[in-house]
């Protein structure tokens, strides 16, 4: 799995006091995985979804498409990716939130069924404590 990118932008809503912070991804291809990495591990309450978009730019959202990404995430205290018990995959077509809990470092996102009628996706994660 390559690296596509850490992530573009972090956007706190509140304070880092308030413990609740909002990461979008760079946009990828319909057949590109993704590894974030560097993510805020003192954030235990992890929220991870996936918009598709018709654009290259990723900003018209795509529709009737398919597709599957599977998550898995490194938590600091094992340091090896694992499988995530609350929505392990996520279909395009009926697009679902994944969450978990743990101290989280990094996540990967694999596309393991190819998207159709998408030209871009990205990744969008809330923490909160």
């Amino acid at each position: 799995m390559a690296v596509i990118a850490t992530y573009t932008g972090e956007d706190r809503i509140g304070d880092r006091g308030q413990g609740v912070m909002l990461l979008t991804s760079t946009v990828a291809g319909p057949t590109d995985s993704m590894r974030l990495v560097g993510l805020p591990f003192w954030l235990p309450h992890v929220f991870l979804s996936i918009k598709t978009y018709s654009d290259a730019a990723g900003t018209v959202e795509a529709t009737d498409i398919t597709g599957v990404f599977t998550i898995t995430v490194k938590t600091v205290n094992s340091m090896a990716y694992e499988a995530i018990t609350d929505g392990p995959t996520i279909t395009a077509a009926t697009p679902t939130t994944s969450s978990w809990d743990g101290n989280t470092d990094g996540v990967n996102i694999a596309v393991t069924t190819p998207l159709t009628n998408t030209v871009t996706w990205r990744a969008i994660l809330t923490f909160n404590q």
